[in-house]
């Protein structure tokens, strides 16, 4: 009973190919109008997703954070500007009294958010590119090698790996 369950063993082991390390799939940046996002095999991500993937790598994490903080504001200050805008264009359109001062505060809030956008999508780019420079593509497969040894009276059974 005993030499069928080792001859069992040694076939599934014989087998078996263990990884020691998941190959991990690089980000992408796609760039749309208007802005950009991340993929990974096929997969769109969130920046907060691309943020936890990068923790390992200490340097991509802290760039993606300054990009996420710099794209944060810029969202803030683009949508700030656009109801300043929108606000006196909309009581222009109904035939009102228009503050066209409140455009132009928007417009510079607006033109403030361009170079912070531009900022952020650049440190993406870094982070991404530091990131998947960080990866390793190197699997490590087990293969161990066995042999059956005959000597004189005595049997021995070797496994090399």
């Amino acid at each position: 009973m005993k030499i069928k369950l080792l001859g069992l063993v040694i076939i599934l082991v014989s087998c078996i190919s263990i990884s020691a390390q998941d190959s991990v799939k690089p980000i992408e940046v796609k760039k749309v109008f208007g802005g950009h996002y991340f993929e990974q095999e096929g997969k769109q991500l969130t920046q907060s997703q691309v943020l936890n993937l990068m923790e390992s790598n200490k340097e991509a994490y802290t760039l993606m954070k300054k990009s996420k903080s710099a794209n944060t504001w810029a969202l803030v200050l683009g949508g700030a500007g656009g109801a300043l805008i929108g606000f006196p264009l909309g009581t222009a359109i109904a035939g009102g009294d228009a503050q066209w001062e409140l455009a132009a505060v928007g417009a510079g809030l607006v033109i403030g958010a361009i170079p912070l956008a531009s900022s952020a999508k650049k440190k993406a780019v870094q982070a991404v590119d530091l990131y998947n420079g960080g990866l390793t593509t190197e699997i490590y497969q087990f293969q161990p090698e066995f042999n059956l040894d005959l000597q004189g009276t005595m049997v021995s059974f070797k496994m090399n790996f």
